[in-house]
C-alpha cells in the first residue's frame, strides 16, 4: 500500500459532517490494527479502529469506547479476490457479509 509518511487522520462524524483529525504525539502506530488495539488494551494510549476488530474486547470490558457520539464513519478498505467467474460459497458469503 502506498505511504506518504504522514499519520493517517482519525475519522469522525459530527452533526452529519465528516471530520478528519490528525492526532499529534510522540508515538504513532500505522498499518498495524492489532498493535494499536494491544497498546490501548495495555493502557498505553488510545486508538481508532474498525468496530469488528474490538467488538469482543468492548463486550469483555478490556477496552472502553471513547466519544461514541462521534462515530458513524468508517475507513474504506478493499477486498481483493481472484477474478474467477464462479466464487466459492465461502467467498461469496464473506463479500455479502461485508457489504451489509
Amino acid at each position: 500500500m502506498p505511504r506518504t509518511g504522514r499519520p493517517g487522520p482519525w475519522l469522525f462524524r459530527v452533526d452529519g459532517n465528516d471530520i478528519d483529525w490528525v492526532p499529534h504525539g510522540p508515538v504513532h502506530i500505522e498499518d498495524d490494527v492489532l498493535g494499536t488495539v494491544s497498546l490501548a488494551e495495555a493502557g498505553l494510549g488510545i486508538g481508532q479502529t474498525y468496530d469488528f476488530v474490538v467488538r469482543d474486547r468492548l463486550a469483555r470490558g478490556s477496552l472502553v469506547e471513547l466519544l461514541p457520539e462521534l462515530g458513524g464513519r468508517s475507513r474504506p478498505f478493499s477486498l481483493i479476490y481472484p477474478p474467477h467467474r464462479h466464487l466459492s460459497a465461502a467467498t461469496r458469503a464473506l463479500i455479502d457479509c461485508l457489504l451489509e
